[in-house]
């Protein structure tokens, strides 16, 4: 045996790897003690048959057994190539766990270099490795699975707030027409200029702004829909300007600086107050314990292309003439990581705040943009742009209060509050209707059939014994041309799906006014 065969024996068995070696005819021609003890053969059984087969086994690792021809050394003779990190598991006899080894097939030649007469197999042992790797994701598979289960959770909880929430907007809505009519039909008997009518129109505002409130938390809860009319940005603000004070830290100042005039652009103006309340909170939140300033200031003018492209929102913000409103605050400040994630949904995790991405998507349906400004140590600023939208009127039309009939004839009026048939009764009789109530459905009914001039129904939606869409039913099968106006508290897009198609005259969401009540009946 030469010095080299005899390095080479020498090596191969004191590797630190499993190993044996393997003829072109499949036979076994040699192996070493780590490859006895990781299959746990002894060299006899090993050479005598039982390696690679048929006493122990190699799969693949989708779990297949491999043929013969499959093997890394049978694969490594018939390409005379190396076959690399073949990884496979060794299922040996007995009830032992599966061996997972990771294989390497080296063709051996002669000194000629012709085809491979052998095969050299490394094997080293990776079930340590490959449980780990089970484990691991058997822990992420339960992972995901309760990630699943929680958000089934919330989801069934979001669904339940929704039906409190719905429950809640009813009530409170039917309180909230009965103060907004109760104040409007005292102004109405008041002299003008009397001392009282300041204080009404002070109620008459809350009770406008509450509205507004109780909506926002039914977006919140997904149950809320969109309007749009026009909005005056400075006075939006400035009604909003109490309730923005009271918001924030009791260690900010708040400062309105709002120029004048400003044009006017139509959004749903619940939309509009939620993004400028939660720039406010994000605002007092980067504020912290500390003392310091938050300043609100609005402007309008015409933005270059050039400028435009500081701002994300829509795709292409076209030159033109913008409103600005811009929350600024004396914090801390951002660095440069804080300000490319801040527009990341639900950023930042904590706080109040509505995440800037929510508000991001308000302003980029409104096809206006937003930027970000800030430094550590120098505060941050956010200006919103908006689009001044020239087919609205510069002036808001005043609120119509007149108060002469508008019609007349009997109207079956039916609600199972007490107080809002009280009001809207009264509220109809000032236009000129005779008003006849009924607290439920069944009522109802038996009052449309005692006559047949009725100039129409006024039908609540939510009524015990029989609710509104069931009484609607009722009196349509009695009489299919009758002339019914919906009230309800829930949304009017909700309602309106409900009674698509079914020949419905009008809408009414509470809380509702005289000048809602009067352009329903014209």
């Amino acid at each position: 045996m030469s010095d080299i065969e005899k390095g080479f024996k020498t090596l191969f068995q004191n590797m630190e790897l499993g190993a044996y070696l393997q003829s072109a005819d499949g036979s076994m021609v040699d192996v070493n003690p780590k490859a006895l003890s990781m299959l746990g053969l002894t060299r006899e059984e090993f050479l005598a048959g039982c390696g690679p087969s048929p006493c122990w086994h190699l799969t693949g690792e989708s779990g297949e057994e491999l043929l013969p021809g499959q093997h890394p050394a049978a694969l490594a003779l018939e390409s005379a190539q190396e076959v690399r990190d073949f990884v496979a598991s060794v299922q040996q006899e007995g009830e032992h766990p599966p061996l997972w080894v990771n294989l390497n097939a080296i063709p051996v030649r002669d000194e000629e270099g012709g085809a491979p007469h052998a095969v050299l197999v490394t094997l080293r042992d990776i079930s340590k490795l490959r449980r780990l790797e089970q484990a691991v994701a058997a822990t992420a598979a339960e992972r995901e699975q309760e990630q699943k289960q929680l958000q089934v959770h919330h989801a069934k909880r979001l669904e339940s707030l929704g039906v409190l929430a719905g429950g809640i907007a009813h009530d409170f809505n039917n309180i909230l027409t009965s103060i907004m009519g109760n104040t409007e039909l005292a102004l109405m008997q008041l002299t003008p200029g009397a001392p009282a009518c300041e204080n009404l129109r002070r109620v008459e505002r809350a009770s406008h702004r509450a509205a507004a409130l109780l909506k926002q938390m039914l977006f919140y809860l997904g149950r809320g829909t969109f309007s749009s009319e026009p909005i005056d940005l400075n006075r939006l603000v400035e009604e909003m300007a109490d309730m923005l004070q009271a918001a924030i830290s009791k260690k900010a100042t708040l400062r309105l600086e709002l120029s004048r005039p400003l044009g006017l652009f139509s959004a749903d103006p619940v939309q509009v107050r939620q993004v400028v309340m939660n720039l406010i909170l994000n605002a007092s939140e980067a504020l912290g314990n500390e003392v310091g300033k938050i300043k609100v200031s609005t402007s309008q003018r015409h933005y270059r292309e050039e400028e435009l492209a500081e701002f994300r929102g829509s795709e292409e913000l076209a030159p033109g003439s913008y409103l600005s409103l811009s929350v600024s605050d004396t914090g801390y400040g951002m660095d440069q990581e804080t300000r490319a994630r801040f527009f990341d949904r639900l950023f930042p995790a904590t706080g109040r705040g509505l995440g800037m991405a929510a508000i991001l998507g308000v302003v980029r349906g409104l096809r206006g943009g937003m930027r970000l400004q800030s430094d550590v140590g120098k505060g941050s600023v956010f200006t919103l742009l908006i689009p001044v939208d020239a087919d609205v009127l510069t002036t808001a039309k005043p609120t119509e209060r007149a108060s002469e009939p508008m019609g007349m004839g009997p109207v079956l009026l039916v609600d199972d509050e007490e107080e809002v048939c009280l009001l809207v009764g009264a509220m109809l009789e000032r236009l000129g209707y005779e008003v006849i109530t009924a607290s439920d459905g069944h009522q109802a009914l038996g009052l449309y059939l005692q006559r047949d001039d009725w100039a129409f129904v006024m039908l609540d939606l939510t009524m015990p014994v029989m609710d509104g869409e069931e009484t609607y039913e009722q009196l349509r099968s009695i009489d299919p041309s009758v002339r019914v106006v919906i009230t309800s508290g829930y949304s009017e897009n909700e309602v309106a799906r409900r009674f698509q198609g079914k020949g419905v005259k009008g809408l009414l969401q509470k809380p509702f006014d005289m000048d809602a009540l009067r352009r329903v009946l014209r």
